[in-house]
């Protein structure tokens, strides 16, 4: 999504082994924003390709690289080596300087906090080549001059709200992009996002405009660039996007009189909250000398509500108030990303009666980097595949150039979809069956990139090759499938219908109505808990 609600697509969408027929150089966007939305053609690319990677970038433009002349994905003599660079105000190409690696099949690029692009990957697939060394690309706005600097930026931003931004270069600033943090694989980024922001320039500091809300952009991680009037960027810090859980209603209502003594006291949430937070010390009924209530604390998160229930019977006449902590310290209420109510939360009730360049050289990875994700901590979680067992995987530091092996020894997620939880952590659902190598797999597991480490989730419903997982602006991941099996459709054949199933809670899937219209090609649905 080069702008909001705009997309660009390009080439020729394939899967290798399919066919060896030429791709296409064609290009379309299609604008959500319209009443009614059809995609519309644009100017083609300067090559025909397969198989290549998009990625936008901070000054707004868009970034192919790689790909093939045709569509069988493992012929090097047909790779495409030069970039290409698309301007969404004059929509058109410019032809950027050639790498040094074939990028086909299983290829993967992504935007790095430094304004590069890693890209890497290829092969991995049959008698393909696998190519193990990757290469970096310079856009040509890092020849331009000076980078603008970010001294300070809040790690944490809150929807609809205002955050400081601290530059010496603020008189300078043209723009400032906020950016999802990329999760790439088989030609596709399943969280690339490009949100321009409102700001006002101030002395040393930018005033911004948060994102209205989760639907513009989903919570968690993002970069964010400012490019100033060379169209130069500046290195990113990474900022959380996240919504402060408030109450939304109360039992018995604030002010309430002639309540029952035996009533119970109740606070619903506007988000699902962290129910291990809700408890006696965050939750509490005190009488008019303040001496604290008795009760019994629980939360339910079907309706997320949370119910007081005091031990002893009230008394009447009498005025109770109920808290419920929030603010910067523990003990305090937060919602499954952990964030807190913003501050304590109190009512009282009486009682009574009733969001052209230049390559590196390449260097190695010491794998196929079929998946790449960029992570909180600036590092990329990449894994391969079914050559090594499908349990290969390293995160890579860009700033130290190290690659540390993070094996997951519990599933083969070779060809698995991945998507960032707002909390930061990767989940990574789908992959290859070992045991069985027509099928897909059901595996669903997160990696944690604070501790580096791989946990095991329950099992989706279905199995699923090449699965898609997003984001939801609640949180939830939905993950949308591929093939159960290791299949490839000939011209003209069309997957058999399925249902859709959600997960939630790490509870088994259940199946639902899948409502999309039968001349679509059907899919299966979950979605998967944030938590």
């Amino acid at each position: 999504m080069y702008r909001l609600g705009k997309v660009i697509k390009s080439g020729t969408a394939t899967d290798s082994g399919v066919s060896n027929l030429p791709a296409a150089a064609t290009a379309y966007v299609l604008d959500m924003n319209q009443p009614a939305p059809a995609w519309r053609q644009i100017a083609s690319m300067a090559f025909p390709r397969a198989y290549q990677n998009t990625t936008l970038l901070p000054d707004g433009n868009v970034l192919v690289t790689g790909g093939e002349r045709r569509t069988d994905g493992a012929d090097t003599s047909q790779a495409v080596y030069e970039a290409e660079l698309w301007s969404p105000v004059t929509e058109t190409w410019q032809t950027m300087a050639p790498s040094q690696v074939p990028r086909l099949y299983h290829s993967t690029a992504l935007l790095l906090p430094d304004a590069r692009v890693l890209v890497a990957g290829g092969g991995n697939d049959g008698a393909m080549v696998n190519q193990l060394q990757s290469e970096i690309y310079s856009p040509p706005y890092l020849f331009k001059g000076p980078r603008p600097t970010i001294t300070s930026a809040p790690q944490v931003v809150q929807y609809g709200s205002n955050f400081v931004v601290q530059t010496p270069d603020a008189a300078n600033i043209a723009s400032m992009a906020l950016m999802r943090l990329g999760a790439v694989t088989h030609s596709f980024d399943e969280e690339q996002r490009f949100l321009n922001l409102t700001f006002q320039q101030g002395v040393g500091s930018l005033t911004v405009q948060a994102p209205a809300s989760a639907n513009q952009a989903p919570p968690g991680f993002y970069l964010l660039f400012i490019v100033n009037t060379s169209g130069i960027p500046s290195v990113a810090p990474f900022v959380r996007l996240a919504s402060t859980p408030t109450v939304i209603s109360t039992s018995p209502a604030s002010g309430a009189s002639g309540i029952s003594t035996g009533t119970n006291v109740a606070a619903t949430f506007s988000e699902a909250m962290d129910a291990s937070t809700i408890n006696s010390n965050t939750f509490e009924l005190r009488d008019p000398a303040n001496t604290l209530v008795a009760a019994t604390v629980t939360y339910d998160s079907a309706s997320k509500t949370a119910t007081l229930d005091p031990t002893p019977t009230l008394t009447a006449p009498t005025t109770y108030t109920a808290t419920i902590k929030g603010g910067a310290t523990d003990p305090r209420v937060k919602d499954v990303a952990g964030n807190a109510l913003a501050a304590n939360y109190t009512w009282s009730f009486t009682t009574g009666t009733s969001a052209l360049g230049q390559w590196s050289a390449p260097f190695n990875l010491g794998l196929v980097a079929v998946n790449m994700v960029l992570m909180r901590t600036g590092k990329v979680l990449m894994y391969s595949g079914q050559d090594i067992g499908g349990t290969s995987a390293s995160v890579w530091d860009p700033a130290t150039g190290t690659v540390t092996p993070v094996p997951n020894n519990q599933t083969n997620i070779f060809c698995s979809g991945h998507s960032a939880l707002a909390d930061g952590r990767i989940l990574v659902v789908g992959g290859h069956d070992t045991a069985n190598s027509i099928l897909g797999s059901a595996d669903a597991n997160i990696f944690d990139p604070a501790t580096q480490l791989w946990t095991s989730l329950p099992k989706m419903a279905y199995r699923r090759w090449y699965p898609t997982a997003t984001t939801l602006g609640d949180g939830r991941v939905l993950v949308t499938a591929r093939d159960a099996r290791q299949v490839r459709l000939r011209q003209g054949q069309q997957r058999r219908p399925v249902e859709a199933a959600r997960h939630r809670d790490g509870a088994r899937a259940r199946p639902v109505q899948d409502r999309r219209g039968q001349g679509a090609i059907p899919g299966r649905e979950e979605l998967k808990h944030r938590r």
